[in-house]
């Protein structure tokens, strides 16, 4: 995330969804247009930051979703 650390007690809540055909990451690479996009909100500070991850395998998405599922609050 731009290079910095930042723990998982940092993220405030998480959501997946499925690119699909209308999707804003549809077309950028064949990967991605069935991957998964990750979207990450940290704890409030001065300012809110969401990070966006594109994930292209599915059982690396469900060890991640598992994770974050069973360490972050939603």
């Amino acid at each position: 995330m731009n290079g910095n650390f930042h723990h998982y007690t940092a993220i405030d809540s998480f959501g997946i969804e499925e690119i699909k055909k209308w999707h804003k990451f549809y077309g950028l690479h064949e990967d991605v247009n069935h991957g998964y996009h990750l979207e990450i909100k940290l704890k409030k500070r001065l300012f809110s930051k969401k990070y966006s991850i594109i994930i292209t395998d599915k059982v690396v998405l469900q060890k991640i979703a598992t994770f974050l599922e069973n360490n972050v609050c939603h």
